[in-house]
């Protein structure tokens, strides 16, 4: 005698699977999740059965910072509402095209089904594949406005059931999620943040603890851990909140007396990394070998210090601060503004949604989301500064640097300047010689090294 199981929830567009647990979208598009994302996967999927046993209507699950699209798909797969927020640019757009083949596969399978009229409707806040006869959505790398990441966050959790991510490493950042979770997702809603064990420690609890209810963790699991709380029922006053701090930076010696502000998790915080007081010692001489730049760029821009030392020495110039982090890149348009410099985001896509952003004639900063300076002209650059990070988690990943170098190759003028710095193991050179041309040792330390690489005659 054979089992029928339970039937299949309404909100779902495959079977249920051994243990009504949904299968995930992802076997036949590729690997599955692994790690930290195979143990959040496998959570969704127990939460979303414990969820329909509880409730018929359609669960609302938000994703937080899914790296690789895998969870976001996976979760699409399942016939939930989702939505989904990025601080990372490129993370965003492979998002997007994981969602665009999730949905598509979603859509080919409502219109099979016997009697189907009408493909599934859409999840607000995702970016789905268009159904036929609708406009195209912008491309990966297109530009983008940059809403302020409270806002989006707080949008992005409104009303859901589940919400979950990677748990962040930096306890401010932990706290910021969570403090929005508990704010905007629905009461009791359960709030999960997994983190392979060897990061998780006993001050993560403690931090959530401040915002949600029954906060405890999941069994281990591939090497990973779910630390779970719940929003709580009952509705509690929320007093304002700004989740920035700020930091008077009085240094004479480098050029700099300005509040630094910073979002939660942006590098450095509100101090000045040894970095970019390598680059911010070396800069005054690069400026005075030649005209002062009508267009600038701070590549990688963080909370915006070395956009608004430009901003304050040229003020004739236009200085775009540019990072792939929209946590950064307000963090820059706050820093601007608290040293009392205008700013404004940059300019939007044209009409066709094309990659047209033109360097914009008004002197001040303009604001910028983006992967590697994608959208911006190329050869319209005077001056680029860059501090490029290097590490992916905790080893060594140079491709975001030389990303960044090519980058910087395309969008300067002839005769157009990119002053690096970089740890002194790193050797880049060769590289800023081959993507952007000759290229100078300026400053070095036993530690750092400060380059100039001229752009080349096109």
């Amino acid at each position: 005698m054979t089992s029928s199981g339970p039937p299949v929830p309404p909100w779902a567009h495959t079977p249920l699977g051994a243990q009504g647990v949904p299968p995930t979208a992802l076997a036949t598009s590729g690997p599955p999740p692994a790690g930290a994302s195979r143990l959040a996967a496998e959570l969704i999927d127990q939460w979303l059965l414990d969820a329909w046993r509880d409730d018929p209507t359609r669960p609302r699950i938000c994703i937080i910072d899914d790296d690789d699209g895998a969870l976001v798909a996976h979760a699409v797969a399942t016939g939930a509402a989702v939505t989904t927020w990025n601080d990372s640019r490129s993370a965003r757009d492979r998002v997007a095209a994981q969602c665009a083949s999730a949905y598509a596969r979603a859509f080919a399978a409502d219109e099979a089904a016997p009697g189907a009229a009408t493909a599934r409707p859409l999840p607000p806040g995702t970016a789905p594949a268009p159904p036929p006869g609708t406009a195209p959505a912008p491309p990966p790398g297109a530009p983008l406005p940059v809403p302020d990441p409270t806002a989006s966050l707080a949008a992005a959790m409104a009303g859901a059931n589940l919400v979950l991510g990677a748990a962040p490493k930096a306890l401010d950042r932990l706290s910021y999620f969570s403090r929005i979770a508990a704010a905007n997702a629905a009461p009791g809603a359960q709030v999960v943040w997994v983190q392979r064990v060897k990061h998780l420690h006993r001050s993560m609890n403690q931090v959530l603890e401040r915002h949600l209810e029954d906060v405890h963790a999941t069994r281990g699991a591939h090497k990973a851990r779910g630390l779970v709380g719940r929003v709580p029922r009952l509705p509690t006053p929320t007093p304002a909140y700004d989740p920035a701090s700020s930091l008077r930076v009085s240094e004479p010696e480098l050029g700099l007396d300005l509040d630094v502000v910073a979002l939660p998790g942006v590098f450095a915080g509100t101090r000045v990394d040894i970095g970019t007081r390598a680059l911010l010692a070396a800069l005054p001489a690069v400026l005075d070998q030649g005209p002062p730049p009508r267009t600038a760029v701070d590549l990688g821009c963080g909370t915006g210090i070395l956009a608004a030392w430009i901003a304050s020495r040229c003020p004739g110039a236009t200085v775009i601060a540019t990072d792939d982090s929209a946590l950064a890149v307000a963090s820059a348009g706050r820093t601007a503004l608290a040293a009392g410099i205008a700013c404004r985001p940059h300019d939007a896509p044209n009409a066709s949604g094309q990659q047209a952003c033109a360097t914009a004639p008004e002197p001040g900063i303009a604001t910028w989301w983006a992967d590697a300076a994608a959208g911006i002209r190329a050869a319209s650059v005077d001056l680029i500064v860059c501090n490029p990070p290097f590490h992916q988690g905790a080893g060594i990943d140079t491709s975001g640097a030389h990303a960044m170098f090519a980058s910087a190759g395309r969008i300067l003028a002839p005769g157009g300047r990119l002053v690096v710095v970089a740890n002194r193991h790193l050797r880049y050179a060769s590289a800023l010689r081959a993507r952007v041309g000759p290229t100078t040792l300026v400053a070095s330390s036993p530690k750092f090294v400060v380059t100039l690489s001229s752009r080349s005659a096109r």
